[in-house]
């Protein structure tokens, strides 16, 4: 109930962001990827299943450029 509710206040271009981002996580660590992460050396700025899920959503949603998806994601000012 609390899933369908927040889905309904989001921009449907979110809904599809993390309905995809759902999906990588189960598909992530269904094989157990994360044990293959490199634990050492310099951090990510993104998670990999952030980085994955983002990729996704700009070839799904037809994104021409890394702005635009920066555009979907900034808040609005109010």
């Amino acid at each position: 109930m609390m899933k369908e509710h927040m889905a309904i206040r989001m921009k449907p271009t979110l809904a599809v962001y993390h309905t995809l981002k759902e999906k990588v996580t189960f598909l992530y660590h269904k094989p157990k990827l994360f044990m293959h992460e490199n634990t050492t050396g310099r951090k990510l700025s993104l998670p990999i299943i952030e980085t994955i899920t983002l990729a996704l959503y700009k070839q799904t949603q037809h994104i021409q450029t890394k702005k635009a998806i920066r555009n979907d994601f900034q808040p609005s000012c109010s």
